[in-house]
C-alpha cells in the first residue's frame, strides 16, 4: 500500500500532466528541450534515467573503462546530442510560428530507438538488481519496460517511418485502396 504523501505527490503530479509522459514543449531537462526528449529521458516522472545518469552508473559499477561499455555510452551521448539540436530546430521553427514537419517523426523514432539502448544498457550495467527490488539500481528496469511504450504511443514506428518516406524523402504512397472507398466496400478474402 502506498503511503498517503507518495499518493498525494503523486495525484500532483498527475495534475500537472507529468506522470504521463505528457512533457510540454518548452519544458528543458539538462540536455535541451523537446517533448519526446523529455518523455523518454525521463521528464515523465517515471524515473527513467539521462545519458549522464547512464555514466555516472557505469563509474559506479566500475566498468566506466570497459571499451564495449565505453563505446556504447559514447553513441548514446552522441545520439542525446544529436537530439538536443533536433529539439532546438524545431523548437526555433514553432517559436517563429512555423508549423512543424515531419522532423516530429523524426524525432520520436530517433527517441524511441534511443529509450530502447538506453534501457538494454541500464540492465547491462545493472544486472539483476534491475528486476530483484534490492537498492536504488531497481529503478533502471523502467527504462527498458518503457521502451516498447515509446514505441507505440503517438504512431507507431512503422508509421513514423511511412510519414518519414513519404513527406521527406518524397517516395510514392503505400499502394493500397483508395482512401475515400468506404470501409464496406473493401475486397477482403
Amino acid at each position: 500500500m502506498w503511503p498517503r504523501r507518495v499518493l498525494a505527490a503523486r495525484r500532483r503530479i498527475s495534475a500537472s500532466g507529468w506522470a504521463a509522459g505528457a512533457v510540454g514543449g518548452n519544458d528543458v531537462d539538462h540536455d535541451g528541450p523537446g517533448w519526446w526528449r523529455g518523455w523518454w529521458c525521463g521528464g515523465g516522472g517515471g524515473g527513467r534515467g539521462t545519458v549522464h545518469d547512464l555514466i555516472e552508473l557505469a563509474q559506479k559499477k566500475g566498468v566506466s573503462n570497459d571499451p564495449l561499455i565505453r563505446q556504447r555510452l559514447a553513441g548514446l551521448y552522441t545520439k542525446s546530442r544529436i537530439s538536443k539540436f533536433s529539439s532546438m530546430r524545431t523548437l526555433t521553427a514553432a517559436l517563429k510560428g512555423q508549423v512543424p514537419g515531419p522532423e516530429g517523426s523524426i524525432g520520436k523514432l530517433f527517441g524511441g530507438r534511443m529509450m530502447t539502448e538506453m534501457g538494454e544498457l541500464a540492465i547491462d550495467l545493472v544486472g539483476v538488481g534491475a528486476v530483484a527490488r534490492g537498492d536504488d539500481d531497481y529503478r533502471w528496469h523502467q527504462t527498458l519496460l518503457g521502451a516498447p511504450a515509446a514505441h507505440i504511443a503517438g504512431g507507431s514506428d512503422e508509421v513514423m517511418k511511412n510519414i518519414i518516406g513519404e513527406r521527406v524523402l518524397g517516395l510514392p504512397r503505400e499502394p493500397g485502396f483508395d482512401p475515400d472507398t468506404p470501409w464496406n466496400e473493401i475486397p477482403r478474402n
